[in-house]
């Protein structure tokens, strides 16, 4: 069991490759309009949506992970039954009471294969990670512009 994608952008170029992504190029409001695209599209089963153009300087990713199909994708499995297949095989196989301590020995590398889809950390606090993804400092005083907060309805949610 390894890592389908290296991170998000790799993620995000698989599902424009099997037209599970819809970019949308043009200007749309954070305020009201990306809520409401949204809702449509994710109600309807739809694919996932980029709102490369909010306002601000963030592309805004929508419904990535809404249908079973991009999810087994995300975790690289032909279905999400393969992977909880899998999953609890290795976990049958260590609990399993009537099998010998070598043979729970024997299922260790499969296990150590389970941490290769958890979370890791990359780095020890106070080390400066900036180079590495996702560990670069974070940005202290946002910009209004950069933090707008979706709205649902009119009258709901932050500016």
């Amino acid at each position: 069991m390894t890592m389908a994608f290296k991170g998000l952008n790799s993620f995000v170029i698989a599902l424009e490759k099997t037209e599970e992504l819809v970019c949308i190029k043009p200007f749309v409001d954070p305020i009201l309009e990306v809520t409401e695209i949204s809702d449509r599209v994710t109600k309807s089963d739809g694919k996932a949506l980029l709102f490369e153009n909010t306002g601000t300087k963030f592309a805004v990713l929508i419904n990535a992970y809404g249908s079973d199909r991009r999810m087994s994708m995300a975790i690289g499995r032909k279905n999400l039954n393969e992977a909880g297949t899998e999953i609890e095989n290795i976990l049958k196989n260590v609990s399993d009471n009537s099998e010998t301590f070598l043979k729970k020995l024997s299922s260790l590398p499969t296990l150590i294969k389970l941490t290769s889809i958890l979370p890791s950390k990359l780095g020890r606090r106070g080390k400066n990670n900036a180079s590495r993804p996702g560990q670069g400092p974070c940005q202290r005083d946002p910009e209004h512009q950069s933090t707008r907060a979706f709205r649902w309805k009119t009258g709901q949610g932050a500016q």
